[in-house]
């Protein structure tokens, strides 16, 4: 079966898995919006916004996965009025954090004209001051030229997909037809601008298993005829055609639900499970939970998918046990990062809750 496919049974938010299954940036649009959360991929641009309503935007080099020198920008903003946009950029051979002193800053150059140097950012990033960030966003509109250019290499930088990207954000925030809008600007002010949402707040409850453990033969005769039969034809239907003959595993959460779960799909360097709640007796669906995420631990269901066998991009997806059912947890994104896969504000959040 299909990664892609069997992403896209994820609930809410679950496309975005999907996306960093397949290609880095794909040609097309994609998207998901909903109340709460956003992502939204075109042309060389993606942008993530979570259900607090911050919004990150990023975008990169032409062919990203696979050219050496790899210019990021992140945009991000936190919603309400007249909240400031932060940029990053990063660049694959140029690491400010061990390089400032050795090296000139790198110079952001527009239509073949230096804007001059960049400042130093947050760790192993670069950013641009008002004056350069005002010309790239122009520069962006007008489908200008946009390089960085250090004394080591020549970054180009894509501008194809970012006004579908930023009018996204704009939407999502809010913004459009504002004065702070960032693209698609009008002549309103932003009174009426979202606020920011408030974390919501989970309570993870104590389970009686926190690992979970092979179902024994009395079990699983039980299980095979009075459960498998619906599974088979419901979500398991999205599995692999091995689903029958896995080992399925269970976990007890409390005196009247028991988690089990099996091997739904496996790929190069991904695997997914199809979870359910289900009686203890093993005879009663209670809650089908994913069909995805590949570890459970002590009331956590969990996973991390990766976009290459190198781990270019990956998303983390987290289901949390509040007593009656497993819910949403965390969910994000990181896309190429130039390299800097550990540097904090590249990850695009998703879902945030306060645990």
């Amino acid at each position: 079966m299909k990664q892609d496919e069997i992403l896209n049974s994820m609930k809410r938010v679950s496309v975005f898995l999907a996306i960093a299954m397949s290609a880095m940036l794909s040609t097309q649009s994609i998207a998901k919006n909903s109340q709460e959360n956003v992502f939204f991929s075109h042309g060389d641009w993606e942008l993530g916004c979570d259900n607090t309503l911050s919004c990150r935007a990023a975008g990169y080099t032409e062919n990203v996965m696979s050219n050496e020198n790899v210019a990021m920008v992140m945009l991000s903003r936190q919603a309400g009025p007249a909240t400031k946009v932060e940029n990053w950029i990063l660049l694959t051979n140029n690491d400010p954090s061990t390089n400032a002193q050795q090296k000139p800053a790198p110079e952001i150059i527009i239509n073949k004209t230096s804007l001059g140097p960049l400042e130093k950012g947050d760790d192993v990033s670069w950013k641009m001051n008002e004056s350069q960030y005002g010309a790239f966003m122009a520069a962006l509109s007008n489908k200008g030229k946009i390089t960085f250019r250090d004394s080591v290499s020549t970054y180009t930088f894509s501008s194809a997909g970012s006004n579908a990207v930023l009018l996204k954000m704009d939407e999502f925030q809010g913004r459009v037809g504002t004065q702070g809008a960032i693209l698609s600007k009008g002549d309103r002010d932003e009174s009426k601008v979202p606020l920011p949402k408030a974390v919501p707040v989970l309570k993870k409850m104590p389970v009686l298993d926190t690992e979970g453990h092979k179902l024994n033969p009395d079990q699983l005769v039980t299980f095979k005829k009075q459960l498998l039969p619906a599974i088979l034809q419901g979500k398991g239907s999205d599995c692999s055609e091995d689903l029958e003959q896995e080992e399925w595993f269970a976990a007890k959460l409390d005196a009247d639900h028991t988690l089990i779960y099996a091997s739904c799909w496996k790929g190069a360097y991904n695997a997914g499970n199809l979870w359910y709640i289900v009686s203890p007796d093993l005879k009663k669906i209670i809650q089908w939970i994913d069909n995805s995420n590949d570890t459970y631990h002590d009331g956590m269901i969990e996973g991390v998918f990766l976009g290459n066998s190198t781990g270019v991009s990956e998303t983390k997806s987290q289901f949390l046990w509040n007593g009656s059912q497993f819910v949403d947890a965390f969910e994000d994104y990181r896309g190429h990062c130039a390299g800097y896969t550990d540097f904090a504000p590249c990850r695009m959040p998703l879902l945030l809750t306060k645990q």
